[in-house]
């Protein structure tokens, strides 16, 4: 993994921060941020992304956003981190939904992280509705840092080496650090499982990992709760299993009839 760096930095600040090889999250804004790059003409590496860090106020409402990239260094963009992120999440294979599925069954908590194979983002930092994000694949280690009359903050290591100062609970931190890493091993199983599958000339034989099935249970469970607090009904728990388990195998229910298709 390449080593983190600090490139589009203000000449002061950049040899402030290489004195130690050690970043204040809450130093960096985009005033030592010399690159700057509209949101129309933004284009992201997404699999070289440290961290996202969500600055208030700018041009827009919602903020804007400074990109820590590994092999770029540092660019400033007038939206914000959660903006950037739903755009991914439109076009990936990985959405929201599956992401709260993933964290249910991991009995993790929110707010959601985002994980994406290697791309891991965490929240953290909120500020007011806002968060910034870390990418958890480049954290080697988090400890707590207990400054006099200081918020809670930690000390974040990444590989290879620099370390962030993050106003957040270490504890916090670790936890969802843990979580996104447990996620990966999921959708990991999940790609092995397909590989399996689709090259098996014996697909009986291929049996679904039990924590692919629990995520997938758990997906059709939000998309049914979705629907009901939406629709005039109420479902008990059995019958949301019910209608679940029946529109796997695309069975009718609750209706006997759901009309003809339209033709093109």
């Amino acid at each position: 993994m390449q080593q983190p760096i600090w490139n589009n930095l203000t000449p002061a600040f950049r040899r402030e921060i290489e004195v130690r090889n050690s970043l204040t999250l809450a130093k960096l804004t985009p005033s030592v941020v010399t690159y700057q790059v509209p949101n129309r003409q933004l284009a992201i590496d997404w699999e070289h992304v440290i961290l996202l860090k969500y600055c208030p106020g700018g041009s827009s409402r919602r903020g804007a956003t400074i990109i820590w990239n590994a092999h770029v260094g540092f660019v400033s963009t007038d939206v914000s981190p959660i903006t950037l992120i739903d755009r991914l999440e439109q076009v990936s294979p990985v959405t929201w939904q599956d992401m709260q599925a993933y964290t249910d069954i991991s009995q993790g908590r929110r707010p959601l992280s985002y994980v994406l194979g290697p791309l891991q983002l965490i929240p953290i930092e909120q500020k007011k509705s806002q968060y910034s994000w870390l990418n958890g694949r480049y954290v080697q280690t988090i400890n707590p840092m207990t400054l006099l009359l200081q918020e809670k903050q930690a000390m974040v290591a990444l590989k290879p080496g620099p370390e962030v100062l993050v106003q957040d609970s270490a504890e916090r931190l670790t936890g969802k650090w843990k979580l996104t890493n447990k996620i990966r091993r999921l959708q990991q199983i999940n790609r092995e499982y397909n590989n399996e599958l689709y090259g098996s000339h014996y697909l009986v034989n291929v049996q679904v990992p039990p924590e692919l099935l629990k995520f997938r249970r758990r997906v059709q469970y939000l998309t049914v709760l979705y629907l009901e607090k939406r629709l005039p009904v109420s479902w008990t728990a059995d019958e949301m299993n019910e209608i679940i388990d029946e529109a796997r195998h695309n069975a009718s229910w609750p209706l006997d009839d759901l009309g003809p298709l339209e033709e093109d």
